[in-house]
């Protein structure tokens, strides 16, 4: 943590000594340490962050980096071919770093950087560390997925922020043994505040992944305690353990270790995690929560997750809300529902005869959408979103 904050500080120093101070930058690349340092250089200090998809066809990263008025990118080293073939098309004045050592040309490497604020720290310079940020100071920008219309820049505060940590309190407890697995895209605001905040903000550490292929190894690797994902790799995880079941022909005994486990409470968790230990090693031993979300879960699978002694929780949010609405407890969790209001107001409001809207009041509500009053008029009434 002491060297995460020593990097941070000297990356915001230089970042604003070479004309980013206040400026929107945009990072777009794999999950990795320079990544979150960047985030979080830029967040806490320097200017607007603006985390973009690596997944974006070349048109969608024009069209985003120009609408986001940003003027400086941080890309990794496999996005160099994307934005070196859009550089034509990008604001003249923009400012290219690269995360890794091969920043070429016009181009700045990110070591380079940090060594110019090491450099300008080392000489007094304590510009940002003195920053004072306002609760309400616009200084995330992400996108929607666009998925049901034209995408919309979300303007979040770190007042949202830390509402949704505060709000995570209330759904998992964890410490400074605890080890979360980071595998969902860190531009995602899923992926930034239950996993990479909120570890941070209680002592635990973040196992990076490499990347899908390698989850398995990776998960085995570093032995994680927490994992954040969305339904799609819970499915995956229960076809790696059905397959290892069936292969051993165990089906029928599981089957009635596990109705006989769940009469038993929490001597019959214990019990699980015993019984299927096979299971547990090969996700690296010690993972006992999975917190599940972004799309909608099947109460067998939640209910064939737990029997082989995991702890499921399952939540509900959307980039508006910084990420949470709503999630289960340990204690009251159950399968097929999302839990209760994270430190918010939810209410229904659901018209004679027509579908219910779920409307939601709080710190969490984002700002607005960045440069669209009209659809930031129709989302948010008297506070609600």
């Amino acid at each position: 943590y002491k060297e995460f904050e020593k990097d941070t500080e000297e990356l915001g120093t230089a970042l604003a000594s070479i004309g980013m101070q206040d400026k929107h930058i945009a990072i777009i690349g794999e999950n990795s340490y320079n990544w979150y340092m960047s985030y979080m250089a830029v967040t806490t200090g320097t200017g607007i962050v603006v985390p973009l998809d690596k997944e974006l066809p070349e048109n969608e990263i024009i069209n985003l980096i120009n609408r986001s008025d940003a003027k400086c990118i941080i890309y990794s080293g496999k996005k160099k071919n994307a934005i070196d073939s859009i550089r034509s098309k990008l604001p003249s004045d923009m400012l290219y770093i690269s995360m890794d050592k091969d920043g070429k040309g016009q181009d700045i490497a990110l070591p380079d950087v940090l060594e110019e604020g090491k450099k300008l720290v080392s000489e007094g310079e304590e510009w940002y560390y003195n920053q004072e940020i306002s609760p309400d100071d616009f200084r995330i920008l992400i996108f929607t997925s666009g998925t049901t219309s034209t995408s919309k820049g979300v303007m979040l505060c770190h007042r949202n922020v830390i509402s949704n940590l505060d709000g995570a309190t209330e759904i998992l407890k964890v410490d400074v043994k605890d080890r979360f697995f980071s595998v969902l895209p860190m531009h995602h605001i899923y992926e930034m505040i239950v996993t990479c905040m909120y570890a941070i903000a209680n002592g635990s550490s973040v196992a990076i992944c490499e990347g899908l292929k390698y989850i398995s190894k990776d998960i085995k690797k570093t032995s994680p305690t927490v994992l954040v994902c969305v339904p799609l790799l819970v499915e995956h995880i229960c076809k790696r353990i059905n397959k290892t079941i069936e292969e051993q022909n165990k089906e029928k005994a599981v089957k009635r270790l596990i109705n006989i486990t769940n009469k038993m409470g929490k001597i019959g968790y214990a019990l699980k995690r015993a019984i299927f230990s096979q299971i547990h090693n090969s996700l690296g031993g010690r993972l006992k929560y999975i917190l599940v979300s972004a799309a909608p879960v099947e109460k067998e699978l939640i209910n064939q997750v737990e029997g082989f002694g995991y702890v499921v929780f399952q939540g509900y949010g959307l980039t508006e809300t910084a990420s949470i609405v709503a999630g289960t407890r340990e204690e009251t969790r159950r399968a097929g529902t999302v839990g209760t209001a994270c430190n918010c107001e939810i209410k229904i409001d659901a018209p004679k005869g027509k579908d219910g809207e779920i409307l939601v009041k709080g710190d969490n509500v984002m700002l607005g959408y960045y440069k669209n009053e009209e659809a930031t008029n129709e989302a948010l009434k008297d506070g609600w979103f």
